[in-house]
């Protein structure tokens, strides 16, 4: 698990990312048509290869997969969401 100011971000032992609470900013990473709070885990799609590490920010998340590729959304008005 991983919390960031109004969201959490959770990994399975499949290496599947979920998340819930609240969208703001994106940080949930479920696209554009999504309630402004999302209430059970709901899985981030677009990850192909299993995830082995999660984090969060304050309104950023963030994902890094078994291969070595980083996945990051969310606010990213001070560059924290590009490598």
């Amino acid at each position: 698990m991983a919390f960031g100011q109004h969201h959490v971000m959770l990994l399975d032992q499949e290496g599947k990312v979920y998340s819930l609470g609240r969208h703001d900013y994106g940080v949930l990473g479920l696209g554009e048509n999504v309630n402004s709070e999302v209430h059970t885990p709901t899985l981030v799609e677009g990850i192909v290869d299993p995830s082995v590490e999660i984090g969060c920010g304050t309104a950023v998340s963030y994902a890094v997969t078994k291969n070595g590729d980083a996945f990051s959304w969310g606010m990213g008005t001070n560059g924290q969401v590009t490598f």
